[in-house]
């Protein structure tokens, strides 16, 4: 709900220098710029506070590295699993995270290279506080595989596929030789017809959710 116009007011006002203040602001501060009410005041205020404590990856994306987008993001969460690690990541170790490339991996470096882009993200983390990454259970039978999912599922598809990347899987939205298994609902259509044209693996969702827990 902060929208453009209102960043600027409270950058005008003193009240914001970069991002990391944003954590500090106050409902009162805020009632006193133009086209701000207590109600709206305390919106914001509440929103700000409720963006603490997201998962890491959500952080690493939001930062804006070049090249950097969301699977990256996991990708770079997965291998770190703690921000502090990621800004500190020779290039080497950066080198050696699955699907990462050398164009990538110097993006990440010059942007913790630059001493203000450096000084922001570490306050900014310091203020998120974002969540550490951690396996879950069945990450040895998942890490680095990719799946595909189709149908409808007991969850939401969204909420299969953070079970499967907590685990160290991926998940693509399209099949290919290189899909480890498709994980098929009720009424699942031509994604599951190409997996079996291409012989790969075909998962229910009582299947995956038992490696999970082995």
């Amino acid at each position: 709900g902060l929208a453009e116009g209102q960043v600027e007011k409270m950058l005008a006002a003193g009240l914001l220098k970069g991002p990391p203040e944003l954590y500090g602001l106050t409902a009162q501060a805020l009632e006193g710029l133009p086209g701000f009410g207590p109600v709206l005041a305390r919106k914001i205020v509440t929103a700000i506070a409720a963006s603490k404590g997201r998962e890491l990856a959500r952080f690493i994306f939001a930062l804006g590295i070049p090249d950097v987008g969301e699977q990256t993001a996991k990708d770079l969460a997965r291998a770190f699993g703690t921000f502090e690690a990621l800004r500190k990541a020779a290039r080497e170790e950066l080198l050696a995270v699955s699907g990462l490339g050398p164009v990538t991996s110097e993006e990440i470096l010059e942007f913790f290279s630059n001493p203000g882009n450096a000084a922001a993200a570490q306050a900014l983390a310091a203020a998120v506080e974002p969540k550490p990454f951690e396996m879950s259970g069945g990450a040895a039978s998942l890490g680095g595989k990719t799946f595909v999912i189709t149908g409808t599922l007991s969850e939401p598809r969204e909420a299969i596929q953070a079970l499967i990347e907590a685990a160290g899987g991926k998940c693509s939205g399209s099949v290919s030789k290189k899909t480890f298994a498709v994980v098929a609902g009720e009424a699942a259509g031509s994604k599951l017809d190409k997996a079996r044209a291409l012989g790969v693996q075909i998962w229910e969702e009582a299947k995956l959710r038992e490696v999970l827990k082995s």
